[in-house]
């Protein structure tokens, strides 16, 4: 089970072709710690989200588990 004060997950914007810019902006807003950043395979701004997350987790963040799962990608992060 994770622990849900750190647990991050996608959901849809009022502008969809928005949604990395809102993924990132809740991002900047975190303070440093250990999270997980959970984003649901099926929705069409699931791709344009994955991108925009582990380019901004590959540059502020350590990323420690990255998992592709069936149906969500998981990942683990300690954001600086």
């Amino acid at each position: 089970m994770l622990p849900e004060d750190s647990l991050i997950y996608g959901t849809y914007p009022k502008d969809e072709n928005l949604s990395g810019k809102y993924l990132i902006n809740d991002f900047e807003h975190l303070p440093e710690g250990l999270y997980y950043i959970f984003l649901v395979k099926g929705t069409w701004t699931y791709d344009k989200d994955i991108d925009a997350a582990l380019l901004w987790l590959n540059k502020n963040a350590r990323i420690s588990e990255d998992k592709i799962l069936k149906s969500a990608r998981l990942i683990k992060a300690y954001i600086k």
